[in-house]
């Protein structure tokens, strides 16, 4: 990966990303439930003002 691809991730990306490494060893219904978390928290105001900044 290059340096310049690493500055182009959103804070959404990024954390999605280590959401996903963080996940990796649960199994199906643990998955899932943890699937449905990361939803609720990208959907949540935590992103809002992260996502508008990234906008800009």
């Amino acid at each position: 990966m290059t340096k310049g691809m690493v500055m182009n991730k959103t804070l959404e990306d990024d954390f999605t990303y280590h959401w996903g490494l963080a996940t990796c060893t649960l199994e199906d219904d643990e998955r899932v439930i943890a699937n449905e978390q990361l939803e609720k928290i990208l959907q949540s105001d935590l992103f809002g003002d992260a996502i508008e900044e990234d906008q800009k």
